[in-house]
């Protein structure tokens, strides 16, 4: 009888450190994201910035190659405490800006494409429809996007499935509203994409982005997300 109890007891222990041992491999083997959420941002100057949230004890590394304007972010574990949160500043040079996010804790790369005109063109477009707009990461695959436009400026915002982008149209007229929020879902395997469809009546051109009712039609600020 005694044999039996010291066999029981033994088999007992080996499923406690048998299943100890699954836990720590199995939280081994699933590591956090540093990165929590990120939102890029366009102010009403023209002027872009990133805000970051994260893990506690991140580090940040920026890299930046200034003959493409990409701007590279690596996120790794650190022994010293770290705020949540920071902001970086970022520019547009050549009507582009390219960004990553390396979360080194799991190994996975977020990468942000902005085209849009430099700041100082920008400065001098006095009638542009779009004040300002921000993108922000709930989840890999749920975004928030707000924007802001001008006074008297109409709003259409569609999705159009022929390219697979979010398209929020901008006509001068007697907008009701001036700021705006909306919820994407980027689908598997699919970058989202996000455009602001400029409409500006045109005199006397011959510019060949004309639509059917003689707008001239820009498609800028354009964000793609992979």
């Amino acid at each position: 009888m005694k044999k039996i109890n010291v066999f029981a007891l033994v088999a007992a222990v080996s499923l406690v450190f048998s299943s100890c041992s699954n836990e720590e491999n199995t939280i081994d083997n699933n590591p956090s994201s540093l990165l929590k959420t990120y939102q890029l941002k366009r102010d009403a100057t023209g002027a872009y910035s990133v805000d970051f949230e994260f893990a506690e004890n991140t580090k940040i590394e920026k890299n930046v190659n200034t003959s493409n304007n990409y701007n590279e972010f690596l996120f790794s574990s650190s022994n010293f405490a770290s705020k949540k949160n920071t902001s970086q500043n970022l520019s547009i040079k050549n009507n582009k800006l390219d960004i990553s996010f390396i979360d080194g804790n799991i190994g996975k790369t977020y990468s942000v494409s902005v085209s849009d005109d430099n700041v100082d063109f920008q400065s001098k477009a006095i009638k542009s429809k779009l004040k300002s707009y921000s993108v922000e990461s709930i989840d890999d695959v749920t975004f928030n996007l707000n924007f802001e436009v001008r006074k008297d400026v109409n709003v259409s915002f569609v999705y159009n499935e022929e390219i697979k982008t979010y398209e929020a149209h901008l006509k001068y007229g007697t907008g009701a509203k001036q700021t705006f929020t909306k919820t994407l879902e980027k689908l598997e395997g699919e970058p989202l994409k996000i455009v602001f469809v400029n409409y500006d009546r045109i005199i006397n051109t011959n510019a060949k982005s004309l639509d059917a009712e003689g707008f001239l039609v820009t498609r800028k600020p354009e964000v793609i997300i992979n």
